[in-house]
């Protein structure tokens, strides 16, 4: 994660913190299905059960979280296009005054 941090490093406090929220239910559902393969599929290749040690979940906070960390993530991409795009703009309004290799 914190190759991803080095993307948003301007980022506030506020911020960091949802970072970390954010980490912290990806770290969670890591721990439960570490191939992601559990959650998709009823049965393993042998036959038993996938997430038979799983407690149970309460549906709508698992989906209030997912509605959440979508949120979130959705947010990063939209702050990060809009980066992408103010810098080609400065560097296409500035090419004349630049040479770029």
């Amino acid at each position: 994660m914190a190759e991803k941090l080095l993307l948003l490093d301007d980022l506030d406090e506020p911020d960091a913190k949802a970072i970390s929220q954010v980490e912290q239910v990806l770290l969670q559902l890591d721990s439960f299905d570490p191939t992601s393969e559990h959650s998709r599929y009823p049965v393993r290749n042998d036959g038993s059960e996938t997430l038979a040690s799983l407690p149970r979940v309460h549906l709508r906070r698992f989906h209030e979280s997912m509605e959440r960390v979508a949120h979130f993530l959705d947010a990063c991409d939209i702050k990060l296009r809009e980066d992408i795009n103010t810098r080609a703009e400065i560097e296409e309004a500035f090419r004349g005054d630049y040479e770029y290799e």
